[in-house]
């Protein structure tokens, strides 16, 4: 049990400030994935890295995934840091992550200036930029697991589908960032020097368009092609983000109901009698994914692969807010014996009014003084959210095996598109099935699996 002892408190004027301080940091870890999504793979493919090999060294996110939040969630767990249990990893992870996108970045540029020979230049670019890799994924996931365990402590039962959605909201923020940045001709407006040598990934591995194969910068124009793609999906999130709450039960939904206005009190009561519930929200964004990836070995141009990569938008929303929202509620349960160590401010609203009819405390939080205290002592979050990140870990360890046979048979050279200094003996062919495309599908079948998987937790 950690020996840390505390009362949760956000600034803020409004639940919306105080949420939004909350999961802001999670701008900045999404935007760090959205950067390794549009960057990284085709980056190492014009270092002249096969795709399969490339899939391997995608292992580093469930690794270190796998490695880091446990340990950092049970390090935070029993810390008593005067600056609190999960800020100083927070803070640190960040640092790091930020210094090795800058070597990401500019890796050619820093290789160039110490190694001068072309063929020894090229390994040693390799091999730093796997190494960017792995320090920014080993390093953001620190901060994820201290992040997500944040929310969990300092927020009651009847708010952890709100605070998941807050994350989905700000995560939605983030991607918006980094595709919108990969979207923009950096090097025309910041020259070839200041630029990074990457901005994104081609959608599903199609062909790129005519243009960016005439392109002096084909990986720039692919990734712009593609980044394109992911903004529309980035606003589909983010618009999802807010929706998606207001018409999904919360876990918790049998023991707190806001009191609406009497006005519409009425309506909203009927309204909220045909809300669906989260976990078979859940099942419902497994479906839809299993259908739109089905398509994926029928997607033959961009047009069709944009659409149905914004087809997974929402489905993304949910299964990014919904684990971590049942998970919370768990927690607080556990951390409160019967969820009543926290009490509300209010039916209406999370502020409430003191005697002289001004606000009575900008905190998010108080605590019921005739509760237990014991729930203040703070159950081992970042533990559980290690465990829970175990298990996701699994199938991206899968996935990346999986990923690596496929390409290994159907895609086994270089790049013919941007690994332009390899021998055309060595690209592979275009011809015959699109290697992500299978993966996608196969995708499809797990999460086919996944809603059967999902049912069963309402007999639990």
């Amino acid at each position: 049990m950690s020996p840390w002892l505390g009362q949760p408190s956000i600034k803020g004027s409004s639940e919306a400030s105080r949420m939004a301080l909350l999961t802001l940091s999670t701008i900045g870890i999404t935007f760090v994935w959205g950067v390794e999504q549009t960057y990284c793979t085709p980056y190492l493919l014009s270092l002249g890295l096969t795709k399969s090999k490339t899939s391997l060294v995608w292992i580093a996110g469930p690794l270190s995934g796998l490695i880091v939040q446990p340990i950092v969630g049970t390090i935070a767990d029993r810390s008593t840091s005067r600056w609190g249990r999960r800020r100083p990893f927070i803070l640190t992870g960040a640092i790091i992550s930020a210094l090795f996108l800058l070597l990401l970045g500019f890796t050619e540029d820093i290789v160039r200036f110490f190694v001068k020979d072309k063929e020894s230049a090229q390994h040693w670019t390799i091999s730093a930029a796997v190494l960017a890799i792995y320090a920014v994924d080993f390093s953001i996931n620190a901060v994820m697991s201290a992040a997500r365990s944040l929310v969990v402590d300092t927020l009651p039962t009847e708010k952890q589908q709100t605070g998941s959605a807050w994350g989905s909201r700000m995560s939605a923020i983030g991607h918006g960032i980094a595709f919108a940045t990969g979207a923009i001709d950096l090097p025309s407006l910041l020259g070839k020097s200041l630029a990074p040598h990457g901005l994104a990934r081609p959608i599903f591995g199609m062909t790129p368009p005519h243009n960016a194969k005439q392109s002096g910068d084909a990986l720039g124009e692919v990734g712009r092609v593609g980044s394109k793609a992911f903004i529309i999906y980035s606003l589909i999130t983010f618009f999802g983000s807010w929706f998606l709450p207001l018409v999904i039960k919360s876990p918790d939904d049998r023991n707190y109901t806001q009191r609406p206005p009497q006005s519409i009190s009425g309506i909203v009561e009927k309204f909220n009698k045909y809300k669906p519930d989260l976990l078979t929200a859940w099942m419902c964004a497994h479906a839809t994914f299993a259908a739109a990836m089905l398509f994926a070995p029928f997607a033959k141009s961009f047009t069709s692969a944009t659409v149905l990569v914004c087809i997974c938008g929402l489905p993304w929303n949910i299964a990014s807010w919904a684990p971590h929202a049942f998970l919370g509620v768990e927690v607080n349960k556990l951390n409160s014996g019967e969820g009543g160590s926290y009490r509300r401010l209010s039916d209406a609203s999370i502020e409430m009014a003191d005697t002289n009819g001004g606000l009575s405390n900008t905190s998010l939080l108080h605590d019921d003084p005739h509760a237990t205290k014991s729930g203040f002592a703070g159950e081992p979050s970042g533990v559980y959210f290690g465990i829970l990140n175990i298990y996701t870990t699994i199938p991206q360890f899968i996935g990346t095996i999986i990923s690596t046979i496929v390409f290994s048979i159907l895609e086994p050279g270089k790049s013919p598109e941007l690994a332009h200094g390899a021998h055309p003996d060595e690209h592979h062919s275009t011809d015959g099935p699109n290697g992500v495309a299978v993966c996608l599908f196969i995708g499809a079948l797990s999460a086919i699996a996944a809603v059967f998987a999902t049912r069963k937790l309402k007999f639990m």
